[in-house]
């Protein structure tokens, strides 16, 4: 007797995902985290803005909150690119300021 095999089913892939997402707790590498805000570029940004900050950063490692970096993209999708480029620099633009009047 031949086992029938089940065909997966296309249409519960977004709850597969989202499942995972929801289930997913604790540290996040570099990797991972450039991979949820969509590239290395993003999560430059985002550390800059203020947006996602590293829970670890040592030598070789730097390890990020998978939660927050979740938080991260899902702000990153309501407020989209352009208030994280914004907050970016406004961001280094007070830090240079603070320097600047630190060095005086």
């Amino acid at each position: 007797m031949l086992a029938h095999k089940r065909q997966p089913e296309s249409k519960d892939i977004t709850m597969k995902y989202s499942i995972l997402i929801a289930e997913r707790r604790g540290a996040a590498t570099i990797e991972d985290a450039e991979r949820i805000l969509g590239g290395e570029g993003m999560l430059r940004l985002a550390c800059q803005a203020g947006w996602l900050k590293p829970r670890v950063q040592g030598n070789r490692l730097t390890l990020f909150d998978y939660d927050d970096c979740l938080a991260c993209w899902k702000r990153v999708c309501v407020e989209g690119e352009a208030a994280l480029r914004a907050a970016a620099q406004e961001n280094a633009r007070s830090i240079s300021e603070s320097l600047g009047r630190s060095l005086a």
